[in-house]
């Protein structure tokens, strides 16, 4: 029987062969390395791995076996191919990766209200302004049917939360490259927000 200890990724705990445990550090540490990942970068690549993991079937308090560590590599890439020194394209496939399949979610970090209309158009990849002036025309046409539509959409449709999740929203692939960028994106989204030096365009259609 392998001997097991335990681990952490985006503060969640699992048990882990010893074996696996030393693979899976060199390569968080390869990733910090080679990228220049900051904090907030690496946070988002551990729950990416914990994704992996819980497609594997493992869970929180799962045991991560070689296996694991090697299936979260394959799927995520070698540090040393997204490093800051290389040609290569974030939207380049790996490749042990497929082109991922579009999800819809909801864009909360780009509305006012749920979301909803941004996630549409993230999906679609058009500009939210359209989805938006649609929506609200909807809502005179259909006498404002459209805003029960908007609220069960609004239910059903999950939040995009992490980094791989803004990525899946739009079918990129999830790759070290791609979750550092989006990542250093959402940080310059928030520090804009608490900017009062930010250019703000106000607009009706923003509501939505």
């Amino acid at each position: 029987m392998k001997e097991i200890t335990r681990i952490h990724l985006a503060k969640t705990a699992f048990s882990v062969e010893i074996d696996a445990k030393k693979s899976l550090e060199k390569y968080l540490n390869s990733i910090q390395k080679n990228m220049h990942a900051d904090a907030e970068a690496m946070k988002e690549i551990e729950a990416r791995m914990v994704e992996i993991l819980a497609e594997r079937g493992v869970m929180k308090e799962g045991v991560i076996s070689d296996d694991d560590v090697l299936a979260i590599k394959n799927q995520m890439g070698e540090p040393r191919d997204f490093s800051d020194d290389s040609e290569d394209s974030t939207d380049e496939l790996t490749d042990d990766n497929e082109k991922p399949e579009k999800q819809l979610m909801r864009d909360t970090d780009g509305a006012v209200i749920g979301g909803v209309c941004a996630g549409i158009a993230a999906y679609f990849n058009i500009n939210p302004l359209w989805v938006r002036l649609i929506a609200i025309i909807s809502l005179f046409v259909t006498f404002g049917t459209m805003v029960l539509v908007y609220l069960a959409m609004w239910v059903s449709m999950p939040p995009a939360k992490t980094a791989s999740d803004k990525l899946r929203m739009r079918g990129k692939p999830v790759t070290l490259a791609a979750l550092k960028e989006a990542s250093a994106d959402g940080n310059s989204t928030s520090v804009c927000r608490k900017n009062s030096n930010c250019q703000n365009f106000p607009n009706i259609l923003s509501a939505l």
